[in-house]
C-alpha cells in the first residue's frame, strides 16, 4: 500500500505540474486576446475549453491521491476547497464534454437544457454557458490550490519513500520540482 501511495504521489505531482503550467499558459493567452484578429474569438473559446479540461485534471490529481490513506484527509479537504473556488466546474465540464447526451435530453443533470450550449459567453475575463462560470482569477486560484496541496503532502510522501528530482540528482528539474 505504501509503495502505491508513493507512486501515486509522484504521478499526481508530475501531471499537476504540467496542468498548472497549461492553465497559466492559456490564461495568459485569454487575457491577451486580440478579438479583431482572424480566428481570435475561436482561439479564445478553445483556450477556455482547454483551461476547463486542465482544471478537471488537476481536480482528478487530488481525487486520485485521496484514495490512499496517508493522503486521504488532506486531499478530501483540498477537494472541498477546490469545489468552493470553482463550484460549477464539474457540471460545466460535463455539459461541454457530453453535448451529444444533453442535446437528446440524456445528460447526467436533467435540469440543463440544450440551449445552454448555444448561449455561452467567453472573453478576456471569464467563460460561462448558463451552467456555470470560470474566471481567470478562479482558474489561477484553483491551480495554485492544487499545487499547494501537493507541496503540503511532500513531507508525508518523503517519509513514505518518495524522492524529488533534487533528492535523486542533486539539482532542480526543468519543471521546477
Amino acid at each position: 500500500m505504501l509503495l502505491d501511495a508513493v507512486s501515486a504521489y509522484g504521478r499526481a505531482r508530475r501531471l499537476a505540474s504540467r496542468y498548472c503550467y497549461g492553465v497559466q499558459q492559456h490564461i495568459e493567452r485569454i487575457r491577451n486576446i486580440d478579438a479583431e484578429a482572424d480566428w481570435g474569438q475561436l482561439q479564445n473559446k478553445n483556450d477556455w475549453e482547454i483551461v476547463t479540461i486542465f482544471l478537471m485534471r488537476l481536480r482528478r490529481c487530488v481525487g486520485y491521491l485521496s484514495r490512499f490513506d496517508p493522503f486521504r484527509t488532506a486531499c478530501e479537504k483540498g477537494l472541498a476547497e477546490f469545489d468552493t473556488v470553482l463550484p460549477s466546474l464539474i457540471d460545466l465540464r460535463d455539459f461541454e464534454e457530453h453535448f451529444d447526451d444533453y442535446s437528446t435530453n440524456r445528460g447526467r443533470n436533467a435540469s440543463f437544457e440544450w440551449g445552454h450550449l448555444e448561449t455561452y459567453f467567453f472573453g478576456a475575463k471569464e467563460f460561462s454557458n448558463g451552467v456555470g462560470t470560470v474566471s481567470c482569477s478562479s482558474a489561477e486560484d484553483a491551480a495554485r490550490l492544487v499545487w499547494g496541496i501537493l507541496i503540503d503532502l511532500e513531507p508525508t510522501a518523503k517519509k513514505l519513500g518518495w524522492l524529488s528530482w533534487d533528492d535523486r540528482f542533486g539539482r532542480k528539474a526543468a519543471s521546477g520540482e
